[in-house]
C-alpha cells in the first residue's frame, strides 16, 4: 500500500505510464484523454495521494519483485456497496509474469477489508488482454452505470463478499 512519499511517487510514475501508454493505444482519440486526465494528481511535481485514495475508502497498492516496484492499481469509494478499481498498470517489461492478476486479486481482497461487496471498473474497447483478465477473475461486462456512457469503455462488475 502506498504511504511515504516515495511510494507515491513512484504509483505517480506508473500513472504517468498509463496515461503514455493509452495515448498509443487511443492516437485517435488524444482530445479525449487530454480531457480526461486533466488535473490528474500525478502530474504535480510533488504528487500527493488524493484522499479518494486513501483509508478507510480507497488505497493505491504496488507491486515488488525483488524490491523494484513493477505495477500499481488504485481503489476508490462508488457508494457504500461499491469500489472502483482503477489504473491498473503494468510497464510492458514486466507483463506476461502474473503482476495485474496478483494486483487484481490484492485489490479485490482489500476492498473486501473496507466493507465493499462489489468491484466495478471500466476499460477500453482496444485492451482485449484486460478484457480477458478481468473476465478470468469473474468480472462480468454490465450495463453501464455512467450517466453519459461512451461506447468505447466497457464496464465491468464482480460481486466480493
Amino acid at each position: 500500500m502506498v504511504r511515504t512519499e516515495a511510494e507515491t511517487a513512484t504509483a505517480a510514475q506508473f500513472m504517468v505510464g498509463l496515461v503514455e501508454s493509452n495515448k498509443e493505444r487511443y492516437s485517435d482519440q488524444l482530445e479525449m484523454l487530454e480531457t480526461y486526465y486533466r488535473g490528474s494528481w500525478f502530474f504535480e511535481t510533488t504528487p500527493k495521494l488524493p484522499d479518494t485514495y486513501r483509508p478507510p475508502h480507497g488505497d493505491v497498492l504496488l507491486a515488488y519483485i525483488d524490491a523494484i516496484a513493477v505495477g500499481t492499481i488504485a481503489i476508490c469509494r462508488m457508494d457504500d456497496q461499491f469500489c472502483e478499481i482503477r489504473s491498473m498498470f503494468v510497464p510492458s517489461e514486466h507483463r506476461g509474469q502474473g503482476i495485474a492478476t496478483a494486483l487484481c486479486l490484492d485489490a479485490l481482497k482489500l476492498a473486501q477489508t473496507y466493507g465493499y461487496t462489489g468491484a466495478r471498473l471500466t476499460t477500453g474497447e482496444k485492451q482485449p488482454e484486460a478484457h480477458g483478465l478481468y473476465q478470468k477473475l469473474g468480472f462480468s461486462l454490465v450495463t453501464p452505470w455512467d450517466p453519459n456512457p461512451r461506447a468505447e469503455i466497457w464496464y465491468f462488475e464482480k460481486a466480493i463478499a
